[in-house]
């Protein structure tokens, strides 16, 4: 199988493929790691069984693959299970607490740049699947918080981009995730 073809598989598993997922799984894993992922969902003995290795070898990997936010784990009927990401969602947010939580990593910026370029991207194609334009996003910004109206004391000083009723009223579209 070729290098680029097992990462797209990954993503396609996420309906992902015309993203930079591909990319960034690139970043955190091997072709030969991404076998095993595809091989998901699987408990540590029937993927070493799978790829001929001992199983606390496959249950390290296994893990090694949590720890960077790719794969999860649960319990299922009393066994230890592991599986792929099922959607962007799930995995760009593991991946960035990963991220976040190994300052140390080689990687980090270079993971952390590709979800934003991955999110830009995301935007475009939102604005020409839609055909309207819509306020680029400010650079450097990845996320926002605002207070609602009963979290601020007498609303005094609370401007109008920040009241989250007013923001409600006045979009044009909602979107609940």
């Amino acid at each position: 199988m070729a290098t680029a073809e097992v990462y797209n598989q990954l993503a396609d598993k996420m309906r992902a493929s015309q993203s930079r997922i591909p990319e960034i799984l690139s970043k955190l894993a091997t072709p030969e790691e991404c076998q095993m992922m595809l091989a998901l969902p699987a408990s540590p003995r029937e993927l070493a069984e799978k790829f001929q290795m001992d199983e606390d070898a496959a249950k390290r990997k296994l893990d090694e693959f949590v720890t960077k936010g790719m794969v999860f784990a649960f319990v299922k009927e009393g066994q230890l299970r592991y599986f792929f990401a099922r959607s962007v969602g799930q995995i760009s947010d593991a991946i960035s607490a990963a991220v976040f939580n190994h300052p140390d990593w080689p990687i980090r910026e270079e993971v952390l740049e590709l979800w934003e370029r991955n999110r830009e991207d995301g935007v475009k194609r939102a604005r020409e699947f839609a055909g309207k334009a819509m306020p680029p996003a400010r650079p450097g910004t990845r996320f926002r918080v605002i207070p609602l109206r009963a979290a601020v004391k007498d609303n005094t000083g609370m401007l109008a981009y920040e009241d989250t009723e007013a923001i409600l009223r006045n979009a044009p579209a909602i979107a609940v995730v």
